[in-house]
């Protein structure tokens, strides 16, 4: 019975594990169509990337202040041009300005950290009754066993 047991640990976590979502990163683009941002407030996850683009009729740029954890100056953007991708590593909110026309042009970045990846309930698990949880302790539990035969 214990040689099914974990015969049937191994084979459901291995369905669950290779089940499991991966995390992407994504790129998220804010616009300057004129005398502002848009989105004025950008939400994204430590790991993706931001990219300012001059949409309006005007130069424009977009710069933080070299104190914070995420520090990024696009220089200036022509219409119809983009900044070079900005990497978001560190979590906190940012606020930036416009390095041509000031403080009255202003948005912010919120990062947040990256979410870790939801186990789903593996089919197998659930037509034996068992949990993603319940069989990730079984294999640990095979684990340990292993080792103290060893010792």
């Amino acid at each position: 019975m214990k040689r099914l047991a974990s015969a049937v640990a191994g084979i459901v976590g291995s369905v669950v594990l290779l089940s499991a979502p991966a995390g992407a990163a994504s790129e998220a683009v804010i616009d300057i169509p004129g005398f502002s941002y848009s989105p004025s407030v950008l939400n994204v996850t430590v790991g993706d990337t931001i990219v300012f683009r001059a949409t309006g009729g005007e130069p424009h740029s977009a710069v933080n202040e070299p104190t914070s954890s995420l520090v990024f100056n696009t220089g200036e953007l022509v219409p119809g041009q983009s900044s070079s991708p900005i990497l978001a590593t560190t979590a906190g909110s940012f606020d930036y300005y416009c390095g041509i026309h000031g403080r009255s042009m202003t948005g912010r970045i919120v990062v947040t950290d990256a979410v870790p990846p939801v186990v789903p309930e593996s089919p197998w698990a659930v037509a034996l009754g068992v949990s993603a949880a319940g069989v990730l302790a079984l294999a640990a539990a095979r684990r340990r066993r292993g080792r103290a035969a060893l010792a």
